[in-house]
């Protein structure tokens, strides 16, 4: 099986985990969802949650996603 983990990297190396799917399609599928998440919280002038975090949008260096370990 391909499962792959999808990352959001911030600022100060700190990885969090926003989901998992199996194959690659599928993970890319919840990277896309995430941008478009960061981007209308954005848009909004507010931080998008993540998890149970709010994160500020100009912190976030990458979207990543990862085979799993």
């Amino acid at each position: 099986m391909d499962t792959r983990r999808v990352i959001l990297r911030v600022n100060g190396d700190d990885d969090i985990v926003v989901g998992s799917a199996d194959g690659r399609d599928n993970a890319v599928q919840i990277a896309r969802n995430m941008v478009l998440h960061i981007e209308q919280a954005s848009t909004k002038g507010e931080w998008p949650q993540i998890d149970e975090r709010f994160i500020r949008p100009g912190a976030i260096v990458s979207i990543d996603v990862q085979r799993a370990e």
